[in-house]
């Protein structure tokens, strides 16, 4: 795991001038406590097939494929979270643009109307 974090995070800073730092912790620790059940899974799984035989070992083995997928499906569910969150501040400075327009708008057209209403008196 560590020999691939660090392959993949020296690309990045090679291509994108990403932190190693950074990396670390957007990849690495949200893994770790899936790395730890993938441990005691494998030592599960041993344990399970030294006692129980083959049947037992089949039906640990579609655990973890379970388990592998479920990873997966989390994985993409946290870059999915970060593409909301950067659409969302997107949003937001969308909204504070239009209200800055809006205001603009308005204080040019109440200083027109002040100014007529001036001229006509």
């Amino acid at each position: 795991m560590l020999c691939n974090f660090l392959i993949s995070a020296t690309a990045g800073k090679i291509v994108d001038g990403d932190r190693l730092s950074e990396e670390f912790r957007r990849i690495v620790i949200p893994l770790i406590p899936s790395e730890v059940a993938m441990v005691l899974l494998a030592g599960i799984v041993v344990f399970a097939y030294a006692h129980a035989g083959v049947v037992m070992l089949g039906m640990l083995v579609a655990l973890f494929f379970l388990y592998i997928w479920l990873l997966r499906e989390l994985m993409l569910s946290q870059s999915r979270a970060q593409q909301l969150d950067e659409r969302g501040r997107q949003l937001a400075s969308l909204q504070v643009g239009v209200l800055t327009a809006m205001l603009g708008t308005f204080r040019s057209s109440v200083w027109t109307i002040g100014y007529v209403t001036q001229v006509d008196a």
